[in-house]
């Protein structure tokens, strides 16, 4: 629910760092439970408290933020564009919602008055995007570490076709952003100093237009691969690690992938279910940007990314 103990313990903490009573900088990294709590009601000043709170070593971690940018609101009002709508608005619109919990709690914000309704509306999450963090640090290449187009995230953040428009719209609108703002929850690491070395993340590659022999390509970015199939895809520019997600009935599978530089392979982690995707990681000697995709049992290709 929006006002839960833990919500309500957190924004007293957060008040109290605001007025410098526990705003000590620390050497270790600093984990903003309260901050992350608040920051559907005071974004800006969430990301200064961390930035003013954090050693320059350390770093800030953001995890499950959901993206204003994603067409559909699964976090709040299960509507689609409802994130995108100014407050004033939504609180006029929230209405259309199915979900029962958050009509019931905005229809009880709103007879105590419009204030209520905004305040009832920010606690049960507005998102955010990259715009906040580019107000606050500034030019985001200096400062975010990590992505979450990660092999140890993808088996709990699978990627969605929204998710890949919005990262072919920022290819195309911002290609200096990394990948973690076209995910739907932005999960990122973000160095409180500027970094002297722009780390490289994996960017997603859509597979709705893969070719290749033996395959049957299903739609939302999976790919059929029967036994001997081969998938081809071209990257936008060279790039030296692939990562792939794939799903087959077999546990013990080879992922091979073939340049005009040579061929390197590696073993799909066996850990998780075989109904669901598994993810690995091949390096290759060469970066290349013409690849041959080869599994030595059926199954499918459900992400393929690369990094740049």
């Amino acid at each position: 629910m929006a006002d839960n103990p833990k919500r309500h313990e957190a924004n007293v903490k957060f008040a109290k760092l605001q007025r410098g009573q526990t705003a000590q900088r620390t050497t270790a990294d600093y984990e903003i439970e309260a901050a992350a709590l608040r920051a559907k009601t005071e974004r800006l000043k969430a990301l200064q408290l961390a930035r003013q709170v954090v050693h320059p070593d350390g770093i800030i971690v953001v995890c499950e933020l959901p993206n204003r940018l994603i067409p559909y609101d699964g976090h709040t009002s299960q509507l689609p564009f409802f994130a995108q709508l100014p407050d004033e608005l939504a609180i006029d619109y929230y209405r259309f919602s199915q979900r029962e919990d958050f009509v019931s709690a905005m229809d009880a914000a709103c007879e105590r008055g419009r204030a209520d309704a905004r305040e009832s509306l920010a606690r049960w999450g507005r998102g955010m995007s990259f715009h906040e963090f580019e107000l606050v640090f500034g030019d985001l290449r200096r400062y975010v570490v990590a992505s979450n187009y990660d092999e140890l995230l993808m088996p709990v953040r699978a990627v969605s076709g929204e998710e890949l428009i919005l990262a072919h719209l920022l290819e195309q609108y911002r290609a200096d952003l990394a990948p973690v703002w076209s995910r739907y929850w932005q999960d990122v690491i973000l160095s409180a100093a500027p970094l002297t070395t722009v780390p490289q993340f994996i960017r997603p590659l859509s597979l709705d237009l893969a070719i290749g022999d033996g395959i049957v390509c299903l739609g939302s970015g999976v790919v059929e691969m029967s036994t001997g199939a081969v998938v081809r895809l071209s990257l936008p520019v060279p790039s030296q690690r692939i990562l792939l997600g794939v799903i087959t009935d077999s546990e013990n599978v080879t992922v091979e992938i073939v340049t005009p530089g040579g061929a390197a392979s590696a073993k799909v982690p066996t850990w998780r279910s075989l109904a669901e995707a598994r993810y690995t990681t091949i390096a290759m000697a060469t970066p290349s940007s013409d690849l041959e995709i080869r599994l030595d049992a059926p199954g499918f290709v459900v992400f393929a990314g690369y990094a740049t």
